[in-house]
């Protein structure tokens, strides 16, 4: 899975309304909108369909009258930190 960060979301976008946008390029697994703060974080199903999103929509704007045009960041995977969090042997001796 593919997460984008996008910025300068307009308040009057609504987590529909970015699933609609992005699911033109690929299954949308999740969208989380952060509205207040003019943001919202979308994973999409694979990087290829997240990388052809955002060379599409990075730039534009999602309505028409919206203040600023979108910025779309590409986050790192999420890691597995319960790897991290075991002991190991040598941490046990």
């Amino acid at each position: 899975m593919k997460r984008i960060l996008v910025g300068n979301v307009d308040v009057g976008a609504t987590e529909e309304s970015l699933r609609s946008a992005f699911e033109s390029f690929g299954t949308v697994a999740r969208v989380s909108l952060a509205q207040t703060e003019g943001f919202a974080l979308v994973e999409m199903k694979s990087s290829v369909q997240a990388e052809r999103a955002m060379a599409a929509l990075d730039g534009t704007k999602l309505t028409i009258g919206s203040p600023a045009p979108l910025f779309l960041v590409a986050l790192p995977a999420r890691r597995d930190l319960s790897r991290d969090l075991r002991p190991s042997a040598a941490n046990l001796c």
